[in-house]
């Protein structure tokens, strides 16, 4: 309780501290691993909340503030699109009495503790030491482009994290909790396709060549049905907008001038090539047959996302390369809990400071306007919120 009290008078030196303290402990313990994923989600929710006004975030705040013009049902069918999410916001605004700020860091924070489950999970599944799930955590929180997204697509990111989780439940734990993926399809439809991939069962194999030509037929069979379902399940209320989209051509294969300028850039290029490294370099190693189908989504992922940039396909490409800033954690704990380096401690520790400074970089130095840096580091946590 007194590490939460002295966190909410500095968030980022209590949270760098107490990494301090558990790095050095010699017992495993999930509790405080937990109290560190907690901490570290709640720091940087607080930084996205700071994001300034623009794009998508922009509309969210619309519907957030909107609320009060409507009853619940009429605000659920006003924007046609997935229910959960608006009975989210709608619950949200009188829960936090219209907050938008609050709102967006608590939703932000859900984002985060998701992942950190997916993280800790994993990590406790293979035997991975207090250090480096410490270490896939900082990586994860402090990601840049995975705030940035978070905090423009708002429910994309939701439907996406909970996917994450879902697979991790689904193949790791072996909990088949079908209720996950029904609420991340309930906020965000984009996570069909990757939720119809990862229930193939080539997946849960290392792939061969037969295996992998299996399952490029099934890919080719759900595509396929896709888009001959489409002026049917185009009139369903909520989803049928995603169908409707699966049947335009035009708009699926398409691209603005703005998606034809982010293509695969180098950042993006060199975050695929580091994740295929990760995933191959594991894929030499005898690994649980329950890991297997994690590092497989991220090699399909990653390998779609290269024919998507091929192709052509723009806008596929621009809305599916964020499941992989989701999803990268989870190759990330595996391939650290396998790499055997001279000195671990060394490079589990530059890797995290130099995600740090990364990270700061960005927040001062990208498109978007946020606190600056010394304010990020100095900053009490109500400051943030009123």
């Amino acid at each position: 309780m007194l590490v939460y009290i002295l966190f909410i008078l500095s968030p980022f030196a209590i949270t760098i501290g107490y990494s301090v303290y558990i790095w050095n402990s010699k017992t495993f313990s999930t509790k405080r691993l937990w109290t560190q994923a907690i901490l570290l989600s709640i720091y940087i929710a607080l930084l996205g909340s700071t994001k300034e006004l623009a794009g998508d975030l922009l509309e969210y705040q619309t519907y957030f503030l909107s609320v009060p013009q409507y009853n619940l049902f009429t605000f659920i069918t006003n924007f046609g699109k997935e229910p959960l999410y608006y009975t989210y916001t709608y619950i949200s605004y009188y829960l936090f009495c219209g907050n938008w700020t609050i709102f967006i860091t608590v939703t932000t924070l859900i984002n985060y503790i998701l992942l950190s489950y997916a993280i800790i999970t994993l990590g406790k599944k293979n035997n991975a030491s207090t250090r480096t799930i410490i270490t896939v955590l900082y990586l994860t929180a402090f990601f840049f482009q995975g705030l940035a997204a978070s905090g423009n697509l708002i429910r994309q990111y939701l439907a996406q994290s909970l996917l994450v989780v879902f697979f991790i439940r689904y193949f790791v734990e072996e909990k088949k909790s079908w209720w996950i993926p029904i609420c991340a399809l309930c906020i965000h439809t984009s996570c069909l396709p990757i939720l119809g991939i990862g229930l193939i069962p080539a997946v849960k194999k290392r792939f061969t060549i037969k295996s992998f030509t299996i399952l490029l037929i099934c890919l080719f069979i759900i595509v396929s049905l896709f888009y001959a379902l489409g002026d049917t399940l185009g009139n369903l209320p909520f989803i049928g907008y995603i169908f409707q989209r699966a049947t335009n051509t035009e708009q699926l294969l398409g691209a603005d001038s703005w998606q034809k300028n982010v293509g695969l850039q180098p950042v993006m290029i060199a975050l695929i090539f580091l994740l295929l490294y990760m995933a191959f370099s594991v894929y030499k190693q005898k690994i649980s047959s329950k890991t297997i189908p994690i590092v497989n989504l991220n090699i399909i992922l990653v390998l779609s996302m290269v024919i998507c940039n091929a192709i052509g396909a723009y806008y596929l490409l621009m809305r599916y390369f964020f499941y992989i800033y989701s999803f990268q954690c989870t190759l990330i704990t595996i391939y650290l809990c396998k790499a055997k380096f001279t000195h671990n401690n060394i490079v589990r520790i530059s890797l995290i400071i130099t995600i740090i400074v990364y990270f700061f970089y960005n927040f001062t130095h990208n498109i978007f306007n946020y606190i600056p840096v010394l304010d990020a580091l100095l900053y009490p946590v109500p400051i943030y919120l009123f």
